[in-house]
C-alpha cells in the first residue's frame, strides 16, 4: 500500500504515513511533500528545501528497481494554466531537480503540483478544493491512482494537466520576453528558439557588459535581419542590478522572462544524485538569487512564462 514519507505540509491529510524510508514497505509506492514558503523563507531555506528532497530521492534509488514510484508533491510550484503565478520558488526547483533524475532515472519518481490557491478544511486538514474535486481526498493511494502513469502533473480544479509536449515554450501574447543571463552559444540559441519556434518578436537583452564580442554582435544582426526588434539593457540581472532593471521593466512592457542559467564550472559534468550540499549550494546560488528578484520585479505583470534555462551537464534542469 503506498505511503506518505514524512512531513504533510500541506495539510492534507493524507493516511496512510510513515516516518521514514525505512518504514515503507517493501515495494510499495511513496508520497512525499515538498517546497517552502518563500514570501517567509530566503534563498538558504530554498536550498534546504531541495537538499531535503535530494537525500530523499538518493535513499529511494538505494532500494532498488523493486522499490516501486515515488511521488514528489508540490504546490503552486508550476504554471498549469492562464493567469498562473509560482508561488513557491523552492518547489519550483525542487521540480527542476527531479526533473534531472527523471532524465537519468526514468520511471522511478513522479512530478505532481497541486494548486496554491485552495482552501484548507479547517476541521479535516483536508484540501477541500484540490483533494475533494480531484477525487483522492486524503487517500494516498487515490493520489497516485488520479495522476495515473504522468510523469509529471498539476491537479488544477479537479482535473489532471500534464504537458503535451517535453517543453511548453512562451504562449503568444503582446509584449516583449526579458532575457538575461548567460549569452554563449547555447544560450544564444535558446534565446533564438524565442524568435524562430515561437513567434517573439520583441527582446530585452539583460547583460552585465556591453555586447561586444563579435559573435552577440552577429547574433543581433541576425535577429534584426528577422523582423525582431531588441532593446539592450547593460546590468547584472540580480540584485546588483535591481534599480536599472526596475527602471526599464517600468518602460517595456514584459510578457515573459527567460534566464539562461551560465553551465557549472570546477565541477565538471554532475550526476543530480551525486551532488554534496555544497555543489547544490553553488549550482542554484545565482539562479535562484536572480529568480528571486526577477519574480519581485515583475509582480503583477501578466507573464506567460517565467524560466530558468539550464545547460545539459547542469544539474538542476527546467
Amino acid at each position: 500500500m503506498p505511503v506518505l514519507v514524512g512531513e504533510d505540509r500541506f495539510g492534507l491529510g493524507l493516511r496512510p504515513a510513515v516516518h521514514a524510508l525505512r518504514d515503507v514497505p517493501a515495494g510499495a509506492d511513496a508520497v512525499v511533500c515538498a517546497g517552502a514558503d518563500v514570501e517567509r523563507n530566503g534563498a538558504g531555506d530554498v536550498n534546504t528545501a531541495v537538499w531535503r528532497v535530494l537525500k530523499l530521492i538518493r535513499g529511494w534509488m538505494s532500494r532498488g528497481d523493486g522499490a516501486g514510484r515515488l511521488a514528489v508533491v508540490t504546490r503552486g510550484a508550476v504554471v498549469a494554466s492562464t493567469g498562473e503565478r509560482p508561488a513557491d520558488l523552492a518547489g519550483a526547483v525542487v521540480w527542476g531537480l527531479v526533473r534531472s533524475v527523471q532524465a537519468e532515472h526514468p520511471g522511478r519518481v513522479t512530478l505532481v503540483d497541486l494548486d496554491a490557491e485552495s482552501d484548507l478544511d479547517a476541521e479535516s486538514g483536508r484540501d477541500a478544493g484540490v483533494g475533494r474535486d480531484a477525487g483522492f481526498g486524503s487517500d494516498v493511494s487515490a493520489l497516485l491512482s488520479t495522476v495515473g502513469d504522468e510523469a509529471r502533473a498539476a491537479i488544477r480544479g479537479g482535473r489532471v494537466l500534464a504537458p503535451a509536449g517535453d517543453d511548453g515554450g512562451i504562449p503568444d501574447a503582446p509584449g516583449s520576453v526579458l532575457v538575461s543571463g548567460a549569452l554563449d552559444a547555447a544560450g544564444r540559441a535558446v534565446a533564438g528558439t524565442l524568435v524562430r519556434v515561437h513567434g517573439v518578436r520583441e527582446l530585452l537583452v539583460v547583460t552585465p557588459s556591453a555586447v561586444g564580442a563579435p559573435q552577440r554582435l552577429a547574433w543581433l544582426e541576425d535577429l534584426a535581419g528577422l523582423g525582431v526588434r531588441v532593446r539592450m539593457l547593460e546590468a547584472a540581472a540580480g540584485d546588483r542590478g535591481r534599480a536599472r532593471l526596475a527602471g526599464a521593466l517600468a518602460a517595456v512592457p514584459i510578457r515573459g522572462v527567460l534566464h539562461l542559467v551560465e553551465a557549472a564550472t570546477g565541477d565538471g559534468r554532475l550526476d543530480a544524485l551525486s551532488l554534496t550540499r555544497p555543489q547544490l549550494d553553488r549550482a542554484l546560488r545565482e539562479p535562484v538569487a536572480v529568480a528571486r528578484v526577477l519574480r519581485e520585479l515583475t509582480a503583477g505583470r501578466p507573464l506567460t512564462e517565467l524560466v530558468a534555462c539550464a545547460p545539459p551537464g547542469t544539474p538542476i534542469h527546467t
